[in-house]
Formats: structure tokens, sequence, C-alpha cells
């Protein structure tokens, strides 16, 4: 069970941000355009509390005012299922994790033989090309997913490194604040692919995590249903789903709602 001013906290930081107030609490579908998605010809569908929100394309808002109700929440596996049939695409489902009530398991934090956990400091030259290093090894794919694919990183990051603290990053966990709900440190991973299945990600994941605890702040997880890897993460540290979110693109020329 989670904490519910964390929860609370968080959905309402969400809710404030779309405009939606405390509307999310009770049940019913809500259409919100949005100019942050302009000519993207997207809606992402959001399940929160009571609630549903389709944050859209304001170009998509007339063809999903279908979906609209002040009294009825549509599942987000109802509008995906109506929405692909009419030949848009699906681009992927994704929760928003939180910490539970009795705390995540972390357990006692034991770094493998002949390597090391520390913390990364880009404004450090040495640090910065580290971090470089790393994402260049790194699926494009997997530096997207840990926001590792421009030139701006974050500024709080810990990795797992070879050697005794000097040798090359093998996984790497950073965090930075969550834009729309205070409080909470948003969290990113990424571990080399002949790294895997050795809790390394979990490693720097638990590492952070209790360092953001400490910065006073709350641990966000987000994470794909079609990434396994996270998936384990996440459970092996016990986050709890708080909000599920689904992308679907409308083709250009695409079939509308009716």
């Amino acid at each position: 069970m989670l904490e519910l001013s964390s929860a609370r906290r968080f959905v309402d930081g969400i809710a404030a941000s779309m405009g939606l107030g405390d509307r999310v609490h009770r049940p019913g579908t809500t259409v919100v355009p949005s100019a942050a998605r302009s000519g993207s010809s997207s809606v992402v569908l959001y399940a929160i509390a009571e609630h549903a929100v389709l944050w859209c394309d304001p170009a998509l808002a007339a063809d999903l005012a279908v979906f609209a109700d002040d009294s009825i929440t549509v599942s987000l596996d109802e509008i995906q299922s109506i929405l692909t049939g009419r030949a848009w695409e699906h681009l992927g489902r994704s929760r928003m994790l939180l910490p539970p009530t009795s705390g995540l398991t972390i357990g006692p934090i034991v770094v493998p033989e002949a390597m090391a956990v520390r913390s990364f400091d880009v404004r450090d030259p040495a640090d910065r090309a580290a971090v470089e290093s790393f994402a260049a090894r790194l699926s494009p794919d997997d530096r997207e997913d840990a926001d590792l694919d421009g030139d701006e990183f974050d500024d709080h990051i810990v990795a797992v490194v070879e050697g005794d603290g000097g040798g090359g990053i093998v996984a790497l966990a950073s965090q930075r604040p969550f834009e729309y709900a205070d409080g909470f440190g948003d969290i990113a991973v990424a571990t080399l692919a002949d790294a895997r299945g050795r809790g390394l990600g979990r490693l720097a994941v638990a590492v952070l995590c209790g360092e953001i605890e400490a910065l006073g702040l709350v641990p966000l997880y987000r994470r794909g249903q079609a990434n396994t890897g996270s998936v384990r993460l996440c459970a092996s540290l016990g986050f709890v789903a708080v909000v599920e979110v689904d992308g679907i693109r409308r083709p250009i020329g695409g079939m509308h709602v009716s």
C-alpha cells in the first residue's frame, strides 16, 4: 500500500499540470488538447486515480471527443482497442511507480568484487568523458531510455564502475526533478549489454534511491511494460504503480474515430 501523502501529491501534481484539479479523484474521462503535443498526431492516455485522461495533439481533439464523459471512466484498454482498430499506431504502455509505505526493498548494498559504486559530476571533465564513453556504448534506444541521448546529462549520477573506482562505467542510474510534480526524483538507468543479468543496474538504482531520499525527495521510476529488465528491477525493489500511461498515434491521413 502506498503512502497516501506521496501518492496524492504525485497524482495532484500531474493533474494540476493538465488543468484537471480534483477531477481525477472522481470517475470520468477527459480529453485535454495540449500545445505540447502539437504536430505529433499523438495522444497520451493516462489512468490517474479514478479518471482517464487523453492528453493530445489539439488537431485530434475532435476525433477523441467521442470518449469524453463526465461520469464514466473509459479504460485504457478499451480506448487502445478502438483506436488501433481504426489503424492508429500503438506506441507502448508504461507505468509511473513510487515506493510503498513500507519503503523500498533494498537490503544490504553488496558491491561485486573488482567493482565500485561512485557518484559522477558531469561538470568535471573526466567524469563527463566517462559518462559520454558509457553512452556511446549503448544502443540508440537504451541511450534514449536513460536520458543519455543528448548533450545535457542529469546532475545526480551514480554508477557502477570496473576496478576500484577508476575504471569504465558498466551501469549508471541518474535522477532529475520531475517537472510535473514537486518533490520527486525521476530515475533513469542503463547497463551495458554485456554486463546485464548481474544485478548491476539494480545496484546503481538502489544506491541512488538512498541518496534521493536523503535529499528529502521521493524516488520515481517510470518504465515501459515491454522493458523486461526494468520490470524485474522495479519488482525487486518493491516499487508500486501509481499512474498507467499509454501512447497512440494517428497516421497521417489515417482513419478517424466515429
